[in-house]
């Protein structure tokens, strides 16, 4: 009884330092090395032992593989569940960063989603947006106001993503959407206004990156967030599941037009006087 005690608890520290994978692979070179023995016996008891480990993968892995896919299909429903809330919020917040560009820098420079929230691309917004303009939502709404309530909502949609779901997400997405609500930009504009006003400070340009820092582990949340919902349709598609969810808007990407004067982009008036 010992003795078998001794036996389990050597096999479940194999698996646990080697990995079954691994284990099975050099309990079957073991028995090859066996079975070239010139010895009869061993040369039989490689064979046998082998022939049961061979056995043995083929079977574990076609059971895991039946028991994931059944696995898969019985939570098709929960996962179309979970897609369309991270949906709605990954298109919501990646149009609101289309139109910011499209509103201050208007270059078309951006090739895709991915290429829209790069580095280089989203320093363009923080570097022009001019925050006291309007976004062209509502004719009395600021940038700075929009971009706030906006911001505030995809914060609170996270949060309802992880209250919802976060027992049933990968940790990459479980990751990614914590960034997002981690990062609030919805905060920052008003707490340097409030500190301005308290420092006597006057003459802080109304330029979105004057206001708040480029956050990249934001950007390379969303972009995760944007990955898994594009490739979850795929399979929810193959799957047809597609009836029971919508196709992202961030499916395809559209090419952005060239503006010559966004509407939103920051004119320096000392720059504009200098340069007469």
């Amino acid at each position: 009884m010992q003795r078998t005690s001794k036996v389990g608890t050597l096999v479940s520290w194999a698996v646990d330092s080697l990995g079954l994978p691994i284990l099975l692979a050099a309990l079957i070179g073991a028995s090859y090395g066996l079975s070239t023995s010139s010895n009869s016996s061993l040369k039989d008891l490689g064979l046998n032992l082998m022939a049961g480990f061979v056995g043995s993968a083929v079977t574990i892995y076609a059971v895991d593989f039946l028991q994931k896919r059944r696995e898969r299909r019985r939570l098709l429903p929960v996962t179309a569940s979970v897609f369309e809330d991270i949906r709605l919020m990954t298109d919501r917040a990646l149009l609101f960063w289309r139109n910011a560009y499209q509103t201050s820098v208007g270059d078309g420079a951006p090739l895709s989603w991915a290429d829209l929230i790069s580095p280089t691309n989203v320093q363009k917004v923080f570097d022009s947006l001019d925050i006291s303009r309007s976004p062209g939502v509502f004719a009395d709404v600021l940038w700075k106001n929009y971009f706030c309530d906006q911001s505030n909502e995809l914060h609170d949609a996270a949060e309802q993503v992880l209250i919802r779901h976060g027992m049933l997400l990968e940790p990459a997405v479980h990751n990614a959407v914590h960034k997002l609500i981690y990062y609030n930009y919805g905060t920052l504009i008003p707490s340097v206004e409030e500190a301005d006003r308290r420092w006597g400070v006057l003459s802080r340009p109304p330029v979105l990156g004057m206001h708040v820092p480029n956050f990249s582990e934001y950007f390379d949340a969303l972009l995760t967030l944007h990955q898994w919902v594009i490739s979850t349709y795929r399979v929810l598609l193959s799957a047809g599941e597609a009836a029971s969810v919508h196709e992202p808007y961030t499916y395809k990407f559209t090419s952005l037009p060239v503006v010559q004067n966004p509407q939103a982009r920051y004119q320096c008036g000392e720059c504009a006087t200098t340069d007469k």
